[in-house]
């Protein structure tokens, strides 16, 4: 027994004999104690400072592709439904996370979207001797960007970002504009149209444009022939497109040009199906390519009475074929209404329904349905105008976005039914901090 333990005892025997310990053993006490309490506490903030360093590395590796995560983590998620969002948030390309954390992929974009597990994003290159190009009368610099652009493909975390069509700069007075750009479902093929730019002393002529395919694997590109928005590709190898007249849905083989008739707005199915969404509106005169959905295998038309889209004297449906049904929708009862379909997972659709006087646009109304139904259901939604959609990788949540905000409100009954289930909250929406300026939803996927 040290000296220490000897004091120690005799003071507590002294104490249990209503005595007071000497001064000297107290003292000895006291001391022992601090200076264990001093101790604890540097041990505490060395523990605590480690921590602190060892959390934000934690982070950057779990927020996929191995680029440094920022933003906050809070308790309540930002957005419901989960997964990510692809943002543009003023040039940049980043995932936002429902807890707040965000990932920067890439910068300097002007858009991007998702297809073929990979990113198409795509960036004003603004090439020399673009300003020759610059239409008369117009003294924005943007308006030299009319035929700039060069699109990129990506891996999801913005690694192996590739250049597969450079824009083209300007030789003599002619330069090409390439647009509409589409990846194949399986990411080997790339799909765009190029237009042909003439300057003359005071306006820019723009001739025909063409339908081009671009073979990632060996660069080839092939002339698929005149150019008809919309187009969308069905399989690897085969795109659908609108007629120049208005009037039948072209199959194009995305390898050599060969085109044939996949549908006619004469098609008796068609007829019966405008007849049931439009009483008494007659036979249809046009169909427009609506979409088509690989996972559902669906084709979405638009028919019309009309002569050409654009004219306000008809009335329009939406017909979706799937699985050899013919569903009919029809939606409003404007004389002129703009209908946008975008595709959801599980079947799930959304109808974007714009009723519009000329050049004015009217209030926007969206709707949601499924393959599995012939019944629309609108969307509650809070404002009455937006320039994005998109539905969560569920096919729960419906988020509807201006720059600067999003909106999320349930996907509604039927078209929830798909899920398997159907969520019911308050509408939320995420704007501040997290969406400054203009940043933009380009995309919702699963994370």
């Amino acid at each position: 027994m040290n000296d220490f333990e000897r004091q120690l005892r005799e003071a507590m025997r002294t104490a249990v004999a209503d005595a007071q310990p000497p001064p000297s053993v107290m003292e000895s006490v006291r001391r022992r104690y601090w200076r264990r309490r001093i101790w604890l506490a540097a041990a505490s903030v060395v523990a605590v400072a480690m921590l602190v360093a060892v959390v934000p590395v934690a982070g950057a590796v779990g927020g996929g592709g191995g680029r440094p995560a920022h933003g906050r983590i809070s308790g309540a998620p930002l957005f419901p439904g989960g997964g990510r969002l692809l943002l543009d948030r003023q040039g940049a390309l980043e995932w936002l996370y429902p807890h707040g954390r965000t990932v920067r992929l890439a910068s300097g974009f002007a858009g991007a979207t998702l297809a073929g597990g990979k990113l198409l994003a795509w960036k004003h290159a603004n090439p020399p001797g673009a300003s020759r190009f610059l239409p008369h009368g117009c003294f924005d610099p943007d308006c030299t960007r009319i035929h700039d652009l060069s699109y990129y493909t990506m891996n999801l975390d913005g690694s192996d970002a590739r250049l597969i069509l450079p824009a083209e700069s300007p030789v003599g007075n002619i330069a090409f504009q390439y647009q509409d750009a589409q990846l194949s479902p399986d990411g080997s093929r790339l799909a765009y149209t190029s237009q042909e730019l003439r300057n003359g002393t005071r306006n820019i002529f723009l001739e025909a444009r063409e339908l081009w395919s671009l073979d990632l694997a060996t660069g080839q590109k092939t002339d698929l022939g005149p150019a008809s928005t919309p187009f969308t590709w069905k399989d690897n190898a085969t795109i659908l497109a609108d007629s120049a007249d208005g009037r039948s849905i072209q199959q194009i083989d995305a390898r050599d040009g060969t085109r044939t008739t996949y549908l006619t707005v004469d098609d008796p199915s068609l007829i019966h199906a405008y007849e049931r969404a439009r009483p008494g509106s007659g036979h249809p005169s046009f169909v427009g390519l609506g979409g088509w959905s690989p996972g559902a295998s669906a084709l979405a038309v638009t028919l019309d009475g009309r002569t050409r889209l654009g004219s306000n004297t008809g009335r329009p449906a939406e017909i979706l074929m799937a699985r050899g049904q013919v569903l009919a929708f029809s939606v409003g009862s404007s004389a002129w209404i703009a209908v946008t379909m975008k595709w959801g997972p599980n079947g799930v659709f959304l109808l974007d329904s714009q009723a519009q006087q000329p050049c004015t646009p009217g209030t926007q109304v969206m709707y949601a349905g499924t393959v599995h139904s012939d019944r629309l259901s609108r969307a509650q939604t809070i404002q009455e105008s937006w320039n994005a959609s998109a539905v969560n990788p569920a096919g729960t949540v419906i988020a509807l976005a201006q720059p600067g905000f999003i909106d999320f409100v349930p996907v509604p009954s039927p078209a929830c039914h798909a899920a398997g289930k159907c969520l019911r909250f308050e509408e939320k929406q995420l704007l501040g901090p997290l969406l400054p300026g203009r940043a933009m939803l380009l995309a919702w996927d699963r994370g």
